[in-house]
């Protein structure tokens, strides 16, 4: 069998490490797969297999107006559509939504099956006027739409008419595949003192904002405790301002990318997310398997699906700074809590391992190749 994935890139985040881990799982399984990826090579942050080929169409102009806009996203398609000719898969599967409206537009005529993948809870991201209106147009046209969760699913079904809307959720790997820019956690936090681990683009949805307010909150009560918060965006600068000003200079890290994770969760004692919104959050189940007892928002979608609170987790009131700095604080104050919740957490996302989740998309494929 021949899969074809198309996504933005391969840049450092969530969407891009699944992309690697499914590609990676299916050539393991002697699939021929091909990524493509809109943007070019140079920034990749995660690794693929040598089985998998790989495809850098380097069209990621910024489009400075409409008609660039317009011209900017025919080119894509237009490159789309040749590779995906040269390729001849048996099925697309393209992540994200404006992948998924570029995918089904390069298709077009081609009797492929195509599956659309929605990365995040839609109407926590709108896309804007144009790129709403050609989801709603051409995704009741996808042989199937893949959701991460209930919820995402049910808005696809009402608001954009999409019938074959399966939930899959995320998978994980372990251990964790080291990337680029490998890093130490820094020394004082891997001696006697106690660190919370965060995970995320330095972005308005990751919510670091919120919990740097929350760590300020227990600094005084807590102060052999460290937050480090990895991750890359265009939030740095804000945040940098922020730890300053609330005093936390000394004991806040934000190193930026790093491409061994797993020695960071390695080292924390507690994972914290304070996202405003998600998806399915990678990073939140990459800690619960390493043994982490986790905290998080109930935001909209996501936490709650993984999280059952009180039993392999924390969850407190979305956006609550001070909800969150109870959370922290109790975890904190009691290492039998902490272990109890980081074993419970190990056994239930077993459930997110990758032969399972293979197995989920292997018979979404099965089915619809054999209608």
């Amino acid at each position: 069998m021949k899969i074809l994935i198309i996504t933005h890139s391969l840049g450092a985040g969530g969407t891009e490490r699944n992309v690697c881990n499914m590609a990676n799982a299916w050539a393991a399984n002697t699939r021929e797969v091909t990524v493509i990826t809109i943007a070019s090579d140079e920034d990749d942050y995660y690794q693929l297999d040598a089985g998998v080929q790989r495809i850098a169409l380097d069209l990621e102009q910024i489009s400075v107006n409409l008609l660039a806009a317009l011209g900017n996203n025919l080119r894509r398609i237009f490159s789309l559509r040749r590779a995906i000719r040269l390729a001849r898969p048996d099925v697309v599967i393209a992540m994200m939504a404006t992948s998924v409206c570029l995918a089904r537009i390069a298709t077009l005529g081609l009797q492929i099956t195509v599956i659309g993948s929605e990365r995040i809870h839609p109407p926590t991201l709108p896309l804007g006027a144009v790129w709403e209106r050609l989801r709603r147009w051409l995704y009741p046209g996808l042989s199937a739409i893949v959701a991460q969760t209930e919820r995402s699913a049910d808005w696809l079904r009402n608001e954009c008419g999409t019938a074959n809307v399966v939930v899959i959720a995320n998978s994980i790997t372990l251990p964790l595949p080291s990337g680029k820019a490998p890093s130490l956690p820094p020394p004082q936090v891997t001696r006697e003192q106690h660190s919370i681990l965060a995970v995320g683009r330095l972005e308005t949805q990751k919510g670091f904002d919120l919990l740097l307010e929350a760590f300020a909150l227990l600094r005084v009560t807590q102060p052999l405790w460290h937050l480090i918060i990895l991750g890359e965006g265009s939030a740095r600068g804000a945040l940098e301002q922020r730890v300053d000003t609330l005093g936390l200079s000394t004991c806040v890290h934000l190193p930026g990318n790093v491409g061994n994770t797993a020695d960071w969760y390695d080292t924390a004692d507690i994972f914290v997310m304070s996202s405003r919104f998600e998806g399915f959050p990678n990073a939140l189940i990459e800690a619960m398997a390493y043994g982490l007892p986790v905290v998080s928002f109930d935001c909209e979608t996501g936490p709650a699906e993984v999280i059952e609170d009180g039993s392999d987790g924390l969850l407190v009131r979305n956006g609550d700074v001070h909800a969150l700095a109870t959370g922290l604080a109790t975890l904190m104050s009691d290492e039998a809590l902490r272990h109890k919740l980081a074993t419970q957490a190990r056994e239930s996302t077993q459930r997110y391992s990758a032969p399972r989740i293979t197995a989920q998309w292997d018979a979404l494929i099965d089915n619809l190749l054999n209608e």
